[in-house]
């Protein structure tokens, strides 16, 4: 099967997409491109079926699903195949035996546990990561949901040693726990879940709280003996002061504001307000008196009152309180 047939069916796979066509007719155009097309790198790229067929791999019927994975999967094997036959040819040597061709770079062999120590881990990203195998993360059909999932993904993977294999799956299930939560299938509600990805990938860069945020999402799959010693040294001393929890994806996705700030943050947080209400409670400035606040307990309206910062700069004032005439305190 040529490239010209070949972006043909994936045109057809689009169209069936989008026309919601039945899920045998989509099965057939699998079982085609199964047996039509020799995988070869440079078919794949100019045509990018590879692209369209994992595009089924959310699709709602499983079966679909499944032949599409198992496609790509196969596609896949056959390039890593033919890239590994490759070999150097080797020149015939005066006593007629073969002996290997010069090569311009010596190979550089890397033993199979060795810790990279000099891989700048800050700057990965989504789409270095998976060079030349995009199909890998445009799974879901829809421009929008595949741009959050490279927003988080570009969150998520920051300084973090894991594989792009398992931060990329547990991205998928960040995203479609947001899906099916959020359900945006009108633009009002479309915006919010956009806005939410958004709060949540802020957070995974937070330079206070991401750390947390992304070794409790990756706790399962953590390889920490790949971070150099200074790293790792660094990693110890975080964890001490800030213990480390499985976040499962589904609970990333609805965690409160105050969820979302690590343990040493909470606690500097409540050390502040209740440091900022012990001062204003022990001051003892002069207090005004009002005619407009009314006492809850006596219903009269001599009130005096104070006012004292006891939150961040950009909060509002809290107003301490007290009757004259009854003796009761409350703040507001």
């Amino acid at each position: 099967m040529d490239a010209k047939e070949v972006q043909t069916y994936g045109k057809n796979i689009m169209k069936a997409l989008a026309e919601k066509r039945p899920a045998a007719e989509i099965l057939s155009i699998i079982g085609i491109l199964r047996k039509g097309v020799k995988a070869d790198e440079q078919l794949l790229r100019s045509t990018k079926i590879g692209v369209t067929v994992s595009k089924l791999k959310a699709h709602t019927n499983p079966q679909v699903a499944k032949a599409a994975n198992e496609l790509v999967g196969e596609w896949r094997a056959e390039v890593r195949k033919a890239g590994s036959g490759n070999s150097t040819p080797r020149a015939q040597n005066g006593n007629g035996t073969a002996s290997p061709a010069p090569s311009s770079t010596p190979t550089i062999q890397t033993p199979k546990h060795a810790k990279p120590s000099n891989i700048d881990y800050t700057k990965r990203k989504l789409k270095t990561d998976f060079k030349g195998r995009e199909e890998a993360y445009l799974v879901t059909g829809n421009d929008t949901r595949d741009k959050m999932i490279e927003m988080v993904y570009d969150g998520l993977v920051y300084a973090q040693p894991e594989d792009s294999e398992d931060i990329l799956k547990i991205v998928r299930a960040i995203e479609l726990a947001a899906f099916n939560h959020y359900k945006p299938d009108t633009p009002p509600v479309l915006k919010e879940y956009v806005q939410r990805m958004r709060v949540l990938r802020q957070n995974l860069k937070n330079a206070i709280n991401g750390s947390w945020l992304r070794q409790g999402l990756l706790l399962k799959v953590q390889k920490m003996e790949n971070l150099n010693a200074a790293d790792l040294e660094k990693n110890k001393e975080y964890v001490k002061k800030n213990p480390i929890e499985y976040i499962s994806p589904e609970h990333f996705v609805v965690m409160t504001d105050d969820e979302l700030k690590a343990p040493q943050q909470r606690d500097q947080e409540k050390k502040f307000h209740d440091e900022n209400i012990r001062r204003a409670m022990t001051a003892q400035g002069e207090k005004s008196i009002s005619g407009t606040i009314q006492c809850g307990k006596c219903k009269q309206y001599k009130v005096s009152y104070s006012q004292a910062q006891t939150r961040s700069a950009d909060e509002p004032m809290t107003t301490f309180c007290e009757c004259t005439n009854c003796g009761a305190r409350w703040k507001m």
